[in-house]
């Protein structure tokens, strides 16, 4: 009898909340979970004054809440019970927050299908996704590929994991080319949707010109959002980062122990720089090539960084041990801090994707720059580096 009244009360004290209006700039997030009683759920945001913030709340009977201030529509990340560190983890969810009052349902598992009411920059992302076929589609995918590489990381350079591996990561690229070509025509037809800024950062693998041309056409709020700013400084600073332009110097401690500085291979060494990270199940899928790739090149003035974006380093080093990838030098990003600029080694190299590889001549050059895994990196690697040798 007891349990009962409480549950009731409890519910009106709820429902109590739900009735409240919101002062200006304030959002307030009521949310409902389906298995998850006595879960902290964290919610981050970009908050009024551009501050990454995150937050805390209980799960109670079933239900959570959330409040903060904004300034106008903003980009979120929600996290349940993370299983993973992968990025597509069922129980994260990407949303965007706007003034008022926002009702949130939930099943665990199964963020990605939540239903979110009171947002209409939300409203617009889950028409584009649903477009495209998302989560279904995505979801599909990615648990095919997640299986093949997860459940068989003691066996990841036999034949049959490759052949399944690539037959998957063809379907995803294909997904990605359905994705991509919806975002454009999303943006184009979208310049004051805060949806689209987002959406450009899928495509920042475009030229300079037509990134430029995309951002030019956005209203000035969209502009000076979290993803319209993030935009603008990599255009800023796009002609840092291409074929042709001299790679930024870092120095760090290695997982080795030894300090080592990019210039210090200047005149010397060929160097990869192999941006990664322990979630990225691409990552983890190319290093059998990248392995291949070293064995062949290590005793030919070639050196490999791997850089990756990582804060465990326990995980960190767990995954290199179990890849067999300790072969060669690696580092974290909090290794090299951060430059004159403020940046730290992602943002000074302009990384959006992981797995990302940048091949940097003798001379301190960039030469070459790939984003993404595909089944032929050894070759690719190998014929940029035969190259450079020709000259």
């Amino acid at each position: 009898m007891k349990n009962s009244f409480l549950m009731m009360l409890l519910a009106f004290v709820f429902n109590a909340l739900f009735g409240q209006e919101p002062v200006p700039g304030q959002f307030i997030i009521y949310g409902s979970i389906e298995g998850s009683e006595g879960l902290k759920m964290k919610l981050s945001y970009d908050d009024s004054n551009n501050v990454w913030k995150s937050d805390s709340s209980l799960v109670k009977n079933g239900e959570f809440m959330f409040s903060g201030l904004i300034t106008q529509p903003t980009f979120a990340k929600l996290y349940g019970n993370v299983k993973t560190r992968l990025i597509d983890d069922p129980n994260t969810l990407s949303l965007f927050l706007e003034p008022g009052k926002i009702r949130l349902e939930l099943k665990e598992n199964e963020f990605l299908k939540a239903k979110v009411k009171g947002s209409v920059t939300q409203d617009e992302l889950h028409k584009f996704y649903t477009s495209i076929g998302f989560p279904d589609s995505f979801n599909m995918i990615n648990a095919q590929i997640n299986k093949v590489t997860l459940a068989g990381s003691g066996n990841s350079s036999s034949v049959e994991n490759n052949k399944a591996s690539g037959i998957l990561m063809e379907k995803r690229r294909a997904y990605y080319a359905q994705l991509k070509d919806g975002a454009r025509k999303f943006i184009i037809s979208h310049p004051n949707s805060f949806v689209s800024p987002y959406l450009l950062a899928t495509l920042m693998n475009l030229p300079k010109d037509s990134l430029s041309g995309y951002y030019k056409s956005f209203s000035s709020q969209v502009k000076v959002s979290m993803w319209g700013r993030a935009i603008f400084k990599t255009l800023s600073r796009r002609y840092q980062v291409e074929v042709g332009a001299s790679a930024q110097n870092f120095i760090a401690q290695a997982r080795s122990g030894k300090s080592i500085g990019l210039d210090s291979f200047k005149g010397r060494k060929v160097v990869l720089l192999d941006f990664w990270g322990t979630w990225c199940v691409p990552c983890r899928q190319s290093s059998p090539q990248v392995i291949k790739f070293y064995k062949e090149f290590k005793n030919k003035d070639v050196e490999i960084i791997s850089i990756s974006g990582d804060g465990d380093k326990k995980l960190w080093n767990q995954v290199i041990e179990e890849d067999g990838t300790g072969l060669w030098n690696h580092i974290t990003v909090k290794d090299a801090g951060y430059n004159s600029n403020g940046d730290d080694l992602l943002g000074a190299y302009q990384i959006d994707a992981f797995p990302t590889f940048l091949l940097i001549d003798k001379q301190g050059k960039i030469n070459w720059i790939t984003k993404g895994y595909g089944n032929n990196l050894y070759h690719l690697l190998k014929k940029q580096v035969d190259e450079l040798s020709d000259q």
